[in-house]
């Protein structure tokens, strides 16, 4: 499993190995009501001919920069935080005005 961190290095020796059509993959941590989650994003880059590799909108090292590390095989474990982010208890509707609102 190769990894390329967001440097200027790095992101030369990633430029240089990409291979167009191939699934890199890259780790983002997601705040939820019930406790931040690791999820793992897919890019599949795409050649052009004006600004090199592109997933989508994004250049390969606009990628690399903002969601960095890539990794070039699909990571098995993650370690989720088990940081809890409660509910704010004045925006929650009661659960009888809930019931009584839905007839």
């Amino acid at each position: 499993m190769t990894t390329y961190r967001p440097t200027r290095g790095d992101a030369k020796r990633f430029l240089r190995d990409l291979i167009p059509g191939k699934t890199y993959y890259s780790i983002t941590e997601c705040a939820q009501p019930w406790g931040s989650e690791h999820i793992v994003q897919e890019w599949v880059f795409k050649e052009t001919r004006m600004f090199g590799p592109k997933s989508g909108h994004m250049t390969a090292t606009a990628v690399l920069s903002n969601y960095g590390p890539i990794y070039d095989t699909r990571p098995q474990t993650l370690s989720a935080s088990r940081e809890q982010h409660l509910p704010d208890a004045t925006k929650c509707v009661p659960s009888q005005r809930q019931k009584a609102g839905a007839r």
